[in-house]
């Protein structure tokens, strides 16, 4: 793996794909594993990605995956954005109280902030040169589409035939994508979850908590997704624990979710039921709670089927890699 360099102008002499992949960790897994799955079935010269660190993902792309991962094409991942928490705040304080200590962390952050404004052009030229030659496809929707609907879903239809266009004719191109780039029924079909392997240490944590016996994934995101707040409520989550339950008194639950207070009441509900990551750092915006979600999807990924929150593309990923089934808690799904 080739990490932040594209050497010799490599992008503007071979044929190839870039994708941009940004927001949540497992909408960008999806976006990869399509990225993979059409370099193969195209015969790309060059797969680039550019991995963007961000306050929803504040973690790197090889921090994330074993080196070995894509080592059958011609890869190269570029760093662009940068995020650390809160940096540079404090600096002046710092130098008003003669704290050396602070003084020094605070330098040390606008080093590193430099550092990364050089990396970030490496990224920048790539995707300027695809804008120049205009095959940079850009999936996020205007705003008066917005982020639901037809027109939302029409949008994504155009943009993965522009794409797909490109890919037929030979000419190389940019997908700047949210999560994944082939829309309709081919979303998830074709792909090979598998093709994506993460740190091992990942999944030994995920080993670790998942043992023997029947498990019963549960995730419960409440925090940054109003669908899932109002489609996938707490309640429906319960009655069917509750029937699962009845069905075997043995059955455990890992429960993922972004709100502890809701950890807490299905602990009251299922006492003794209930197994949690219980090293999790909650939040986004740092490595190591990046790191706990990857391994909360691994644990929701190795059980025997998984309860999720409907339109979170994190309860699709965990099941597609662990290839489960997916029962959605929804109310329209619940009325029928």
């Amino acid at each position: 793996m080739s990490k932040n360099r594209v050497q010799d102008e490599r992008y503007q002499k071979e044929r190839c794909l870039c994708v941009y992949v940004y927001t949540g960790i497992t909408s960008r897994c999806l976006s990869l594993m399509q990225a993979y799955y059409l370099a193969k079935k195209y015969q790309i010269d060059h797969l680039i990605v550019i991995w963007r660190l961000e306050e929803c993902c504040n973690i790197r792309y090889e921090e994330v995956f074993d080196e070995k991962q894509f080592a059958d094409v011609n890869l190269t991942v570029l760093t662009h954005g940068f995020f650390p928490p809160d940096w540079g705040k404090g600096f002046k304080k710092s130098l008003c109280q003669g704290d050396i200590k602070s003084l020094w962390q605070s330098v040390k952050e606008w080093i590193r902030y430099c550092r990364w404004k050089c990396r970030n052009r490496q990224a920048e030229r790539v995707m300027k040169y695809f804008q120049e030659k205009d095959t940079y496809v850009k999936y996020h929707p205007p705003k008066e589409i917005g982020w639901s609907g037809e027109a939302y879903q029409e949008w994504l239809g155009k943009c993965w035939k522009r794409v797909r266009g490109y890919l037929e004719d030979g000419t190389s191109c940019l997908a700047d994508v949210y999560a994944g780039m082939m829309a309709g029924q081919n979303r998830t079909a074709p792909v090979d979850p598998g093709s994506l392997i993460f740190q091992k240490k990942y999944h030994s944590k995920a080993a670790e908590l998942i043992t023997d016996g029947a498990w019963v994934g549960v995730h419960v995101r409440r925090t940054d997704h109003d669908g899932c707040i109002r489609e996938s409520p707490l309640y429906l989550f319960i009655e069917k624990m509750q029937e699962m339950r009845e069905k075997n008194e043995n059955v455990k639950f890992f429960l993922a979710t972004d709100d502890p207070a809701v950890e807490e009441e299905l602990g009251r509900e299922f006492p003794g039921c209930i197994v949690t990551y219980r090293e999790k750092v909650w939040g986004r915006d740092s490595k190591s709670g990046m790191e706990s979600a990857i391994v909360d999807c691994l644990c929701l990924a190795a059980c025997d089927c998984i309860l999720g929150s409907y339109g979170s593309v994190f309860s699709l990923f965990s099941a597609m890699y662990g290839g489960k089934e997916l029962i959605s808690c929804r109310k329209e799904e619940r009325a029928e």
